[in-house]
């Protein structure tokens, strides 16, 4: 089986547009089995109860299974900054409606046991299990031991998990997938390669796949496995145009860019394909020639040369978390102060304060 990872995907569209259409298409023709990160809960009910967030609230039109099924997917992730936008109810009918499609999903579920099983994808000469983790800093809300939720981007309980399946499942392979890092950022954090690195000395870990910045990031190899950093935006329909950041690099619309990577189940080898939204067309495109991905730069990640390009390379001024658990407790809560509504005030304070001086 060739499955293919694509990053995120999110279908408010009532009807089946032609550029889907073309793009179910390809993936038909090359056989591809999709594994896509969903994002936002499934035609949500009026008695669902939108939570409190910083971030916008994200709903699936009921085409969006549809769609789903049309491209071919055998599963999607689900650990993520919108699966519960409206609450345990909507994710759990998200989960119901996927699974009734005959759509496997990872990375959410009633307790926190379920969120962190994976997906399985069962052959005859071998198995793959996909494991998903969403980190809590950008508003993946996890779950606990009595309630629902996401799988929890927790590195100790992810290696650990990780570790336990790959000692009781030896022959089959496994690759995680994470919801992680800042929006907007051009390369990953060392926080997130550290993670990537021990990952990937897990002898059944096969590659390890990245979304949530809505921009590629560059891929490596490390320990002889390929980790792409994020896959960036797949498919997402009416909210496209909205991505317009401008990034100090040579390609400046980075976020109209997408990565695929395909995954051969029986030889373990990967392919990558690139899918792109044409601005003057309003369409997504797959293409041919493409400048992704790209390589990690030739910088140890921990030294302050590596950090010095993430900051400069990230469009929404987010700081920089390293290996140093403590220091980015401080940093984070620092941050976290200035999101919240009380660092905000304080901030506008400030800021008319110095105007009226």
């Amino acid at each position: 089986m060739k499955l293919l990872f694509t990053g995120d995907f999110f279908y408010d569209h009532a009807g089946q547009s032609e550029d889907i259409k073309a793009i179910a298409a390809c993936f038909k023709e090359k056989q591809f089995c999709p594994v896509i990160n969903y994002e936002g809960v499934y035609a949500p009910d009026t008695s669902y109860k939108p939570i409190k967030k910083r971030g916008v609230l994200l709903a699936q039109n009921p085409k969006s299974i549809e769609i789903l099924s049309e491209l071919g997917t055998v599963a999607v992730m689900l650990s993520n900054n919108h699966t519960m936008d409206y609450g345990e109810s909507g994710m759990r009918d998200t989960i119901k409606a996927l699974n009734k499609a005959g759509i496997q999903t990872a990375g959410a579920g009633k307790d926190l046991e379920e969120a962190c099983r994976p997906a399985i994808i069962k052959e005859k000469n071998s198995d793959t299990a996909i494991f998903n983790f969403g980190w809590k800093e950008e508003e993946t809300v996890y779950a606990g031991e009595r309630h629902g939720g996401c799988a929890p981007r927790d590195n100790e309980l992810i290696l650990k998990i990780i570790r336990r399946f790959a000692a009781e499942n030896p022959d089959t392979a496994i690759i995680p997938v994470m919801h992680w890092g800042f929006e907007y950022s051009m390369y990953p954090m060392p926080f997130d390669i550290e993670l990537a690195d021990k990952l990937c000395e897990i002898e059944q870990v096969k590659m390890v796949i990245g979304h949530h910045t809505h921009c590629p990031q560059p891929y490596e190899i490390r320990h002889g496995k390929p980790v792409f950093y994020s896959l960036g935006n797949f498919y997402f329909a009416g909210r496209r145009d909205g991505y317009n950041k401008v990034f100090p690099s040579e390609i400046k619309n980075r976020c109209d860019y997408g990565l695929m990577v395909g995954y051969d189940t029986e030889d373990h080898t990967f392919s990558t394909m690139t899918i792109m939204y044409d601005r003057t067309e309003k369409k997504s495109i797959i293409l041919g020639e493409s400048p992704f991905p790209e390589k990690m730069p030739e910088k140890d990640y921990r030294s302050e040369e590596y950090i010095k390009l993430v900051k400069e390379g990230s469009m929404k001024g987010s700081p920089v978390l390293g290996t140093d658990k403590i220091n980015n407790w401080i940093v984070l809560a620092g941050y976290n102060f200035w999101r919240s509504r009380v660092g905000r005030t304080l901030k506008l304070f400030c800021h008319l304060t110095a105007k009226s001086v």
